[in-house]
């Protein structure tokens, strides 16, 4: 569906940003990235659980 690929197409744009300025530091086990593609990602994640949600409870209207 249009709203499937809409979903999909957003949480790509967020990991793709993401993931563009990570940053890896040589002998180090952790990965560093901006505030803002943090945020983004925290966005991603809570929109993600509030759609589960609206899946899992229905509402009755």
């Amino acid at each position: 569906s249009a709203e499937l690929c809409e979903l999909l197409d957003y949480a790509q744009a967020i990991l793709r940003e993401t993931m563009e300025g990570a940053v890896m530091r040589p002998g180090h086990e952790k990965v560093e990235i901006d505030f803002a593609p943090w945020q983004g990602l925290l966005d991603l994640q809570a929109s993600l659980a509030e759609m589960l949600r609206q899946i899992g409870e229905p509402s009755s209207d």
